[in-house]
C-alpha cells in the first residue's frame, strides 16, 4: 500500500475530535513560534559616528546560542531608491534596505539573478558593465560589504546594546588592530589561549576610534585601549546578549515586504535602462521560487500607500546619517562626479530625505549645491549639539520577552508638508554650479 493511501486510511479511521487533537499546538511549540514571531517586530538601535572626534565602545562576543564563534557577521545590504509612479503623491519615492535573499536562507536573490542576465545582455557594452557593475548610488546593482556587531556606547553606557554595521574597511583596520594587540597579550601571559582582546566577555579592552580629517580624506583610527582596565561583562549584559535576538534575526530579515520593493526597484530599472530582463524566463523562475520559498503566512507587502505596506524595510534615521551622506559626497568628489550627475542626484535625493526625517530648517532650494546643503545641516547640528532622532523615533535592542507584540512604526515622514517657497525644490531638482574646490563635509 503507497504511504499516500496509509495516511488517507489513517485520518478515515480517526474521529475529528482525534485529528483536532493531534494538531493541537502544545505550550513549548507556542512559545517557540511567539519567540520567532516577536523578532519581526525587533527594531534595533544603531551607532554611528556622526561627527570627528574619539568614541569609547566595547564590542560583545556573539553568544553561545550562535552558529559562529567571534563577534561579528557580514551582511551584504543595498539601499533601493524607489520612484512612485503617482505624480500627485507626496512621496516621490521611497528608499528600503534589503539584504542578500540568500543570506537569509532562500535559493536564490533577484538582483543577483537579475545582474547577471543584464550583463549577459550588454556585455559588449564596457561602459554599461562596468555601471551595473558598481554600487547603487552609481546606477549599479553591487550589494554594500559591512560587519554587524553588538557594542556599548562606553559614552553612554544607558543606551545599552547596540548594533555597528561596520564597512569593510573599517573591519579590516580593527582586526588588524585586534591581532597585533593579541600576539602581544599571548607573549606575555605565556598563555597560547587567551581570549579575544576585543570581545571575550571577560578580557575585552574597550576600543577608542578617533575620526579625523586627514589630507582632505575622512579617517578612522582604531585602539585597542590595554592602558585601562578590560571591561568585563557583568551578569545583568551576559543575561540581555543571550535574550536579545540575534543578530541574524536582525539582519537577515527578508520577508514578502522586501521581494515586492525588490520587484519594484528591479522593474524601474529594467524601464530606465531599457532592458527588458524582467520578461526573461529566467528572471520570472527566480521570482516564482522566492514566492513559493517564503512563508505562506508572510502577509506584508511593499506599497506607496501609508497603512498598506509592513515598512519593516523602510529606512530610518539610523539608516541615512550625516555621517552617510559626507562619505558619499567625499567619493563622488573623488570619482569627480558632481552635482549634475545621476549619482550627484541621487545624494541630493537622500540629503532632502534626511533634512525631512530629523525635522531640520534647511531648505532645499535650486541656487544651492549639494556642498551648501551639506554645510548647512552641519552648521544646524552643530547648534543642536548632535544629531537628533527622526519625528518617530526607534528603539533600543530588546529581549524578546521585553518586545511588544505590535508592529513597527511607519519611520516615512507622513505630516502635512508646509506650504513651500517658490523657489524651493519639491523633488531633487540639480544644483546650478559646480564647486571648483571639493570641500570635505566633516567637523573641523
Amino acid at each position: 500500500m503507497s504511504e499516500v493511501n496509509e495516511k488517507d486510511l489513517e485520518l478515515q479511521e480517526k474521529s475529528l475530535q482525534d485529528l483536532f487533537s493531534d494538531s493541537q499546538e502544545s505550550l513549548e511549540e507556542a512559545q517557540a513560534r511567539k519567540a520567532k514571531e516577536e523578532v519581526s517586530f525587533v527594531k534595533a538601535k544603531y551607532f554611528v559616528m556622526d561627527s570627528l572626534g574619539s568614541y569609547n565602545i566595547r564590542i560583545l562576543p556573539l553568544p553561545p546560542k550562535s552558529d559562529r564563534r567571534g563577534y561579528e557577521y557580514p551582511v551584504r545590504q543595498m539601499l533601493l531608491k524607489i520612484n512612485n509612479p503617482d505624480q500627485e503623491a507626496k512621496k516621490k519615492f521611497m528608499y528600503v534596505k534589503v539584504c542578500k535573499a540568500t543570506d537569509a536562507g532562500y535559493s536564490v536573490d533577484l538582483i543577483d539573478t537579475y545582474k547577471k542576465l543584464a550583463l549577459d545582455a550588454v556585455k559588449d557594452d564596457e561602459d554599461l558593465v562596468k555601471k551595473i557593475k558598481g554600487g547603487t548610488f552609481g546606477g549599479g546593482l553591487a550589494y554594500g560589504y559591512n560587519h554587524a556587531m553588538y557594542v556599548i556606547n562606553l559614552d553612554k553606557e544607558a543606551d545599552g546594546m547596540m548594533i555597528w554595521e561596520a564597512s569593510n574597511g573599517q573591519f579590516k583596520d580593527l582586526e588588524d588592530q585586534k591581532e597585533s594587540v593579541w600576539k602581544k597579550m599571548i607573549t606575555k601571559s605565556k598563555n597560547a589561549k587567551f581570549p579575544c582582546p576585543i570581545s571575550s566577555w571577560n578580557k575585552g579592552f574597550p576600543i577608542e576610534i578617533t575620526k579625523k580629517k586627514e589630507n582632505n580624506k575622512t579617517e578612522y583610527k582604531f585602539i585597542v585601549d590595554v592602558v585601562s582596565d578590560s571591561y568585563e561583562l557583568s551578569e545583568k549584559q551576559l543575561k540581555d546578549l543571550m535574550s536579545a535576538p540575534t543578530l541574524p534575526e536582525i539582519i537577515y530579515r527578508y520577508t514578502k515586504y522586501h521581494m515586492d520593493a525588490t520587484i519594484e526597484f528591479l522593474k524601474q530599472y529594467d524601464e530606465t535602462s531599457d532592458l527588458n530582463i524582467m520578461e526573461h524566463e529566467d528572471m520570472l523562475n527566480a521570482i516564482e521560487i522566492l514566492k513559493g520559498e517564503l512563508p505562506a503566512d508572510d502577509t506584508s507587502s511593499f506599497s506607496f500607500k501609508s497603512g498598506d505596506d509592513d515598512k519593516s524595510g523602510e529606512v530610518s534615521d539610523e539608516d541615512i546619517t550625516f555621517d552617510k551622506l559626507a562619505a558619499i559626497y567625499d567619493d563622488l568628489q573623488d570619482k569627480k562626479l558632481g552635482d549634475k550627475t545621476e549619482e550627484g542626484q541621487n545624494l541630493r535625493s537622500l540629503i532632502s530625505e534626511y533634512i525631512k526625517s530629523k525635522n531640520l530648517s534647511v531648505a532645499v532650494k535650486r541656487g544651492k549645491s549639494n556642498s551648501d546643503l551639506l554645510d548647512e545641516i552641519e552648521a544646524e547640528l552643530d547648534t543642536l549639539g548632535g544629531e537628533p532622532t527622526s519625528k518617530k523615533a526607534t528603539t533600543s535592542v530588546k529581549s524578546k520577552k521585553e518586545v511588544e507584540e505590535t508592529p513597527e512604526e511607519d519611520v516615512s515622514d507622513d505630516a502635512p508638508e508646509e506650504k513651500k517657497e517658490e523657489t524651493e525644490e519639491t523633488t531633487a531638482d540639480p544644483a546650478p554650479t559646480e564647486e571648483a574646490t571639493p570641500r570635505r563635509r566633516r567637523r573641523q
